[in-house]
């Protein structure tokens, strides 16, 4: 797991970058593969180069994600795509999304901050049970409940 306040990553990364490192880490939680920062660094500035990632917010995670597959040479057939999110208890599905994409999820959760930018991703068991099970920026919470109201879940496919 890697900490955001590690000063080998990139400034923007450790500023801003809880949602990038949450995708990091569902990574390495589905293909056994634990990044190097060298690596983590790499994947930033190529999602900047290539518009993923534009004046430091996420504009196309499921890009990212396979860059992330690219660099560290994953050679799996399963992938990770964002397929939907609940919102102050309403979800919604996107319309390409089977039944069975449903069943084998990661849940992020969008908290809201006090901080400069006002929200912070973590990763969470379910919806329905919101354990905190990676938070970038403290892991001292990791067993902890979130009260997030903005869930986004990706599935492996």
């Amino acid at each position: 797991m890697i900490s955001q306040k590690n000063n080998r990553l990139l400034k923007d990364i450790q500023e801003v970058g809880c949602l990038y490192l949450c995708l990091v880490r569902m990574c390495e939680m589905l293909y056994n593969y634990e990044y190097e920062i060298e690596q983590v660094n790499a994947v930033w500035e190529l999602a900047v180069k290539r518009c993923k990632i534009v004046n430091r917010e996420m504009k196309d995670p499921d890009s990212v994600i396979n860059m992330l597959r690219e660099i560290a040479r994953i050679e799996s057939d399963k992938k990770i795509v964002q397929i939907g999110q609940t919102v102050n208890g309403v979800t919604q599905y996107w319309g390409w999304v089977k039944d069975v994409y449903k069943e084998n999820v990661y849940t992020m959760a969008m908290e809201k901050t006090n901080g400069v930018i006002g929200t912070h991703f973590i990763l969470v068991k379910s919806y329905k049970e919101p354990i905190i099970t990676y938070d970038s920026w403290d892991f001292t919470r990791i067993g902890d409940l979130t009260n997030a109201q903005r869930f986004i879940y990706y599935a492996v496919i």
